[in-house]
Protein backbone atom coordinates (compact mmCIF):
# COMPACT_ATOMS: atom_id res chain seq x y z
CA UNK A 1 0.00 0.00 0.00
CA UNK A 2 1.12 3.50 -0.72
CA UNK A 3 0.80 6.24 1.87
CA UNK A 4 -2.24 7.69 0.10
CA UNK A 5 -4.01 4.32 0.50
CA UNK A 6 -3.71 4.22 4.30
CA UNK A 7 -6.97 4.09 6.23
CA UNK A 8 -7.87 6.66 8.87
CA UNK A 9 -7.22 4.02 11.56
CA UNK A 10 -3.74 3.37 10.15
CA UNK A 11 -2.99 7.09 10.15
CA UNK A 12 -4.30 7.42 13.74
CA UNK A 13 -2.19 4.46 14.90
CA UNK A 14 0.94 5.90 13.30
CA UNK A 15 0.25 9.28 14.91
CA UNK A 16 -0.19 7.58 18.30
CA UNK A 17 3.19 5.88 17.91
CA UNK A 18 4.84 9.15 16.84
CA UNK A 19 3.28 11.09 19.73
CA UNK A 20 4.65 8.53 22.19
CA UNK A 21 8.14 8.50 20.62
CA UNK A 22 7.81 4.84 19.61
CA UNK A 23 10.00 3.90 16.65
CA UNK A 24 8.19 1.83 14.07
CA UNK A 25 8.43 0.63 10.51
CA UNK A 26 5.36 -0.30 8.48
CA UNK A 27 5.61 -3.15 5.99
CA UNK A 28 2.54 -3.76 3.84
CA UNK A 29 2.21 -7.26 2.43
CA UNK A 30 -0.27 -9.64 0.88
CA UNK A 31 -1.92 -12.43 2.83
CA UNK A 32 0.44 -15.22 3.84
CA UNK A 33 -0.95 -18.40 2.32
CA UNK A 34 2.12 -20.62 2.01
CA UNK A 35 5.45 -21.33 3.68
CA UNK A 36 7.23 -19.55 0.81
CA UNK A 37 5.11 -16.41 1.43
CA UNK A 38 6.16 -16.52 5.07
CA UNK A 39 9.86 -16.93 4.22
CA UNK A 40 9.71 -14.09 1.67
CA UNK A 41 8.12 -11.70 4.17
CA UNK A 42 10.40 -12.78 7.01
CA UNK A 43 13.44 -11.73 4.94
CA UNK A 44 12.00 -8.21 4.57
CA UNK A 45 11.21 -7.66 8.25
CA UNK A 46 13.50 -6.43 10.98
CA UNK A 47 11.47 -7.94 13.82
CA UNK A 48 9.40 -11.03 14.52
CA UNK A 49 6.45 -11.95 12.36
CA UNK A 50 3.47 -12.70 14.62
CA UNK A 51 0.31 -14.71 14.19
CA UNK A 52 -2.80 -13.43 15.95
CA UNK A 53 -5.64 -15.85 16.82
CA UNK A 54 -9.01 -15.33 18.44
CA UNK A 55 -9.85 -18.25 20.71
CA UNK A 56 -13.07 -19.10 22.51
CA UNK A 57 -13.82 -20.97 25.72
CA UNK A 58 -16.78 -20.98 28.07
CA UNK A 59 -18.20 -17.67 26.77
CA UNK A 60 -14.76 -16.01 26.97
CA UNK A 61 -12.73 -14.77 24.04
CA UNK A 62 -8.95 -14.74 24.15
CA UNK A 63 -6.74 -12.92 21.65
CA UNK A 64 -3.35 -14.64 21.33
CA UNK A 65 -0.21 -13.26 19.73
CA UNK A 66 2.44 -15.87 18.93
CA UNK A 67 5.59 -16.09 16.89
CA UNK A 68 4.41 -17.04 13.38
CA UNK A 69 6.40 -20.28 13.49
CA UNK A 70 4.48 -21.44 16.61
CA UNK A 71 1.33 -23.12 15.35
CA UNK A 72 -1.57 -23.70 17.72
CA UNK A 73 -2.02 -27.44 17.36
CA UNK A 74 -4.34 -29.54 19.51
CA UNK A 75 -1.66 -30.47 22.07
CA UNK A 76 -0.80 -26.81 22.67
CA UNK A 77 -4.49 -25.85 22.84
CA UNK A 78 -5.01 -28.48 25.55
CA UNK A 79 -1.96 -27.25 27.47
CA UNK A 80 -3.01 -23.58 27.23
CA UNK A 81 -6.59 -24.31 28.29
CA UNK A 82 -5.30 -26.27 31.28
CA UNK A 83 -2.89 -23.45 32.23
CA UNK A 84 -5.75 -20.94 32.09
CA UNK A 85 -8.13 -23.18 34.06
CA UNK A 86 -10.50 -23.61 31.11
CA UNK A 87 -12.18 -26.80 29.96
CA UNK A 88 -11.52 -26.41 26.23
CA UNK A 89 -10.17 -23.80 23.82
CA UNK A 90 -11.41 -23.50 20.25
CA UNK A 91 -10.75 -21.12 17.40
CA UNK A 92 -13.51 -18.52 17.03
CA UNK A 93 -15.56 -18.89 13.85
CA UNK A 94 -15.31 -16.46 10.92
CA UNK A 95 -18.48 -14.49 11.75
CA UNK A 96 -17.42 -14.03 15.37
CA UNK A 97 -13.96 -12.83 14.30
CA UNK A 98 -15.51 -10.30 11.90
CA UNK A 99 -18.02 -9.06 14.50
CA UNK A 100 -15.61 -8.76 17.42
CA UNK A 101 -12.40 -7.59 15.77
CA UNK A 102 -13.74 -5.81 12.67
CA UNK A 103 -11.14 -7.83 10.74
CA UNK A 104 -11.35 -10.53 8.11
CA UNK A 105 -10.55 -14.00 9.44
CA UNK A 106 -7.09 -14.21 7.88
CA UNK A 107 -6.16 -10.70 8.95
CA UNK A 108 -6.84 -10.49 12.67
CA UNK A 109 -5.06 -7.47 14.07
CA UNK A 110 -4.34 -6.49 17.62
CA UNK A 111 -5.22 -2.99 16.49
CA UNK A 112 -8.61 -3.86 14.95
CA UNK A 113 -10.60 -2.22 17.75
CA UNK A 114 -8.13 0.43 18.86
CA UNK A 115 -10.22 3.37 17.72
CA UNK A 116 -13.67 1.78 17.97
CA UNK A 117 -15.78 4.05 20.19
CA UNK A 118 -18.46 1.38 20.73
CA UNK A 119 -16.23 -1.14 22.53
Amino acid sequence: QKEKDRTEDQKALEQLLINNNIDFCTTYHHEITSPSDFEELKMKLEGILCRVNLLYSQEKFILTILNHSNLLVSDKMKLYSKQMGLKKLSFANADTIRNLTKCETNYISTFGLMFDKDV
